[in-house]
């Protein structure tokens, strides 16, 4: 398959704020679940839409375990937002909680994340738009190890955000990085695991045979001189990738 002429170079969306809020719904309670966020959520996000507020949102269907490292139960869906602000996220979060609770679900966590530097492109490039066909969306939750955050972020900002982006830039698999930062747990139950890092990430069934040859190709590209195998065997060694799903993102209207 030959690689798509690269559009207009893409810039990642740093200094982004969102909320993020993973819920537990009962199979049987999956579809009226989608329609309390149409019917209830989708309102007051769009009002604060108007505003400026809040900037974008999404919520993922997490349908297919693809890892899961840890004794915990998994959880179904995730809520994400981003927010104008730390401050307008805590606003929307507080009036949120007024609204009439979906009963059959549980929070098992919300929090506040910051964008992960040049590591984050929630829009994809003009020529993965062309695309006729939706993507799926595989969510990661992962665990860094605290002494271990900073040589993370690096490897993120001068590896993995440039090479994803090369992918963009150059292929028409990747729809879409998100790529957050744990700044605040505001709720969460108290059997739920640790993690410190959430990325959603959309993709094309093509993405399958040619991840690996094509991020090894923007590894090269970002002149980090660290082939796949090594740029993956360092992270093996400082981070859990404690739960990741491929799932859909449900409409809003």
């Amino acid at each position: 398959m030959k690689e798509s002429s690269p559009g207009p170079e893409l810039r990642p969306h740093n200094d982004a704020w969102y909320l993020a809020e993973s819920f537990r719904v009962p199979k049987n309670q999956s579809r009226r679940f989608n329609e309390y966020y149409r019917n209830v959520l989708t309102p007051l996000l769009h009002s604060y839409r108007q505003t400026g507020e809040i900037c974008a949102h999404a919520l993922h269907r997490l349908r297919f375990q693809a890892e899961k490292h840890g004794e915990f139960e998994a959880w179904n869906f995730l809520l994400l937002i981003e927010a104008k602000d730390a401050e307008a996220a805590k606003a929307y979060s507080a009036k949120a909680q007024t609204l009439p609770a979906f009963e059959q679900a549980s929070v098992v966590r919300r929090e506040l994340l910051a964008s992960t530097p040049e590591s984050n492109y929630p829009k994809p490039a003009i020529q993965v738009r062309e695309r006729s066909g939706k993507p799926f969306f595989a969510v990661e939750y992962v665990d860094v190890q605290q002494p271990y955050l900073n040589e993370f972020r690096e490897i993120m900002i001068r590896r993995n955000g440039p090479a994803m982006r090369h992918i963009m830039e150059h292929a028409r698999w990747c729809h879409s990085m998100i790529a957050l930062e744990t700044v605040e747990v505001w709720e969460s139950i108290p059997q739920a695991p640790s993690w410190n890092q959430i990325h959603v990430i959309g993709l094309y069934p093509e993405s399958f045979l040619r991840y690996k040859k094509d991020f090894a190709s923007g590894l090269a590209a970002s002149g980090s001189g660290i082939g796949f195998e090594e740029n993956f065997g360092q992270l093996k060694k400082i981070r859990n990738m404690l739960y990741k799903t491929v799932g859909s993102r449900i409409p809003c209207s």
